[in-house]
C-alpha cells in the first residue's frame, strides 16, 4: 500500500508542505509543462531537501502543450530538457552529501510526463519495456536510448548520436518512440478518426470498459479523481470519466468540473461483516447548474450498494464544467467502491 499525502504547492501552505515532508519517503514534485520552473517550486525543492527527502518530477499539462500551443515534438522535448535542466540546477544548489547525487533524469526513471486532467502519465521505463524486445536489448539500455542526443536510423536500423545522416536529418529517439504516437492518438481523438483510434488503443493496451465505450462511443472524454471522506465507509476514491453531451459545440477549451460537495455513500457494518463488496457503475449528467441528475446503473455490485452510490451521487455538488467561460453539462461515468473492511 502507498499512502499519499497531496500538500498544496502554494507559499501560503508551506507549513503544510514541511510536515507532510517529516512523515513520508519520498516527495513527487509537480511542475507546469507550460509554466516550467516557477518561484515556489524552488521552495518546495529546497524544503524536500532540507528535510533530505529525495524528489522526483513529473511535467504535467502536456495535453495543453498539444492542445492549445500545439506545438512540435522537437519543441516539446526541448521544453522538457529546460524543464529538467532548471529542476536540476535547483538541485545541485541545495546539495547535500549524506542524500549524495538526488538529480532527476528521464532515463533512471525519476521523471515522469502526464496530464491530470486527463488522467494519463508515463516514464521512459514503460516505453522501453515495449521497445527492449523489438530491438532485442535491455531495458534500462533501451531507456538511456529513448533521451536526449539519440537517434535511430530507419535505413540502417542502427543507432547513432548525430542528428543527421548522408545529409537526411534523422528524427530523435524521443520523438519518434514516445512522442509520435501520443501525437498520433491525439490527433485521431480531436479530428474523429474512428477507424485510426481503436487499432492505436490496442497496441498500446490502453483498454475502456464496454460501460464507457457504450455512453462516450469515440467521442473525446476526460478523467477525474474524487478524494471522498470515507466517514462512514470503507469505499475509496471515486473514477469519474465525463464528456460534453452530444450536442454541444465542439469548438473551444473544456475546463474540468469540480466537485464543492461530497456525499460519502452509506455502508453499514452488516452488510461490510457479510463481505458484501465491489465497485458501483453509475451513468449520470452534471448539469450546468451544477447538479448531478438521471443517474442509473451500468454495472451494479448489488441491490443496497448500487442504491447507496445512486444516492450518494445525488447528493453531490458540482461548479460546472466550462466551455468558453460558458458552463456546460456533462455526461459522466462514475465507479464508486465499496471495499469491506474487518467489522466487530
Amino acid at each position: 500500500m502507498i499512502n499519499l499525502i497531496d500538500s498544496p504547492g502554494h507559499v501560503d501552505f508551506s507549513s503544510e508542505v514541511t510536515a507532510a515532508l517529516r512523515v513520508t519517503d519520498g516527495a513527487l514534485v509537480v511542475v507546469d509543462c507550460i509554466e516550467g520552473v516557477c518561484v515556489q517550486t524552488e521552495t518546495v525543492l529546497r524544503q524536500a531537501l532540507t528535510e533530505r527527502i529525495k524528489p522526483v518530477v513529473i511535467i504535467n499539462k502536456v495535453d495543453r502543450a498539444l492542445l492549445e500551443l500545439q506545438v512540435s515534438k522537437e519543441d516539446l522535448f526541448q521544453s522538457f530538457s529546460r524543464t529538467i535542466e532548471n529542476v536540476n540546477v535547483i538541485i545541485s544548489t541545495y546539495h547535500d552529501a549524506v542524500l549524495g547525487d538526488v538529480q532527476v533524469y528521464p532515463e533512471r526513471g525519476t521523471v515522469a510526463f502526464g496530464s491530470g486532467l486527463h488522467g494519463w502519465g508515463f516514464t521512459l521505463r514503460q516505453f522501453a519495456g515495449r521497445y527492449a524486445k523489438k530491438f532485442g536489448v535491455d531495458k534500462e539500455k533501451m531507456m538511456s536510448k529513448l533521451w536526449g542526443d539519440n537517434f535511430f536510423n530507419p535505413a540502417t536500423r542502427k543507432w547513432t548520436t548525430k542528428g543527421d545522416a548522408d545529409g537526411k536529418q534523422l528524427e530523435r529517439a524521443f520523438n519518434m518512440f514516445v512522442l509520435d504516437p501520443i501525437f498520433k492518438i491525439f490527433d485521431a481523438v480531436m479530428n474523429y478518426k474512428k477507424d485510426a483510434i481503436g487499432p492505436m488503443l490496442e497496441k498500446l493496451e490502453i483498454k475502456l470498459s464496454q460501460e464507457e465505450r457504450a455512453v462516450f462511443g469515440n467521442r473525446k472524454f476526460y478523467s477525474l479523481t474524487l478524494n471522498m471522506p470515507n466517514l462512514n465507509s470503507a469505499g475509496g476514491s471515486w473514477i469519474v470519466r465525463f464528456a460534453e453531451l452530444k450536442g454541444t459545440p465542439s469548438q473551444g477549451e473544456l475546463f474540468s468540473p469540480l466537485i464543492t460537495v461530497k456525499a460519502d455513500p452509506a455502508y453499514p457494518s452488516e452488510l461490510q461483516r457479510a463481505n458484501i463488496q465491489g465497485t458501483v457503475t453509475l451513468y449520470a449528467i452534471i448539469h450546468s447548474d451544477g447538479s448531478v441528475r438521471d443517474i442509473r446503473v451500468l454495472d451494479g455490485a448489488d441491490d443496497r450498494l448500487d442504491q447507496y452510490a445512486r444516492e450518494a451521487l445525488a447528493r453531490c455538488r458540482f461548479e460546472p464544467a466550462l466551455k468558453d467561460g460558458v458552463p456546460v453539462s456533462l455526461e459522466a461515468v462514475v465507479a464508486i467502491p465499496f471495499r469491506a473492511r474487518r467489522v466487530f
